[in-house]
């Protein structure tokens, strides 16, 4: 059965304290294809918040923490869904707070 965008919606819903990583193919990259994603929320905001923070890296380069809105990263985590390796969705239960470099 393959995953829907509603279930890559899901994964974002989950509770405050969260990291999300997976495999964009259809990112830009100076190195080998595509990003590693890392997805963040802060542990203090409301359940209902749409902004998360992202951060795109690859093979000794990465981005700042960019803020972005749900619907966005739900929608690259569809585009991407048939091109993670095994087992590359990750969800991380963590104390996490906004990093300093967030853009």
């Amino acid at each position: 059965m393959d995953t829907t965008l509603e279930q890559c919606g899901e994964l974002l819903e989950r509770v405050p304290g969260w990291r999300l990583d997976y495999y964009a193919a259809d990112q830009p990259s100076p190195t080998d294809p595509g990003a590693y994603i890392s997805v963040i929320r802060n542990v203090t905001d409301d359940p209902g918040c749409t902004t998360l923070l992202r951060k795109r890296a690859n093979h000794g380069w990465s981005s700042h923490w960019i803020r972005s809105e749900r619907a966005e990263i739900q929608a690259e985590l569809y585009r991407n869904r048939t091109h993670q390796p095994h087992a590359s969705v990750r969800l991380t239960l963590d104390d996490y707070t906004y990093p300093d470099n967030t853009r």
